[in-house]
């Protein structure tokens, strides 16, 4: 679990905690991907809607959301003075789309794949030219 409180402008404005979270990062081509935590510029909100920017990272574009890792006992003094604000609607600027790396094949399903491509292509008759 990974617990986070998020800020704009030098200000909570959340915090929330992350069971599973998914840490990602802009590509030069300027797809962001899901990456390995050390590599990640960002973090996805719990949702799944919003990318935080990760506090001393390398900045996302448009990212107007800072995330920054919290203790348990931080997370729950948190949230209960921020259940005393009263609430208002954050979005996050940045529009991007998350892609999730091809999961990898065994050998087997990559020889059962060859099989069924060379059948739809030859239709059975693989005869040398």
């Amino acid at each position: 679990m990974v617990y986070i409180k998020i800020m704009k402008d030098d200000t909570i404005i959340a915090v929330e905690a992350l069971p599973s979270p998914v840490y990602v990062y802009k590509q030069r081509n300027g797809v962001v991907v899901r990456c390995p935590k050390f590599k990640a510029q960002g973090i996805l909100s719990a949702n799944g809607d919003s990318i935080y920017q990760l506090e001393n990272k390398d900045k996302l574009d448009n990212a107007s959301l800072i995330a920054i890792p919290i203790t348990t006992t931080e997370y729950q003094n948190l949230a209960a003075s921020l259940d005393e604000l009263p609430s208002e609607d954050v979005e996050n600027e940045v529009e991007v789309e998350v892609t999730e790396e091809p999961p990898l094949m065994t050998i087997a399903e990559m020889r059962a794949r060859i099989l069924a491509l060379e059948e739809m292509l030859y239709g059975g008759d693989k005869s040398d030219e």
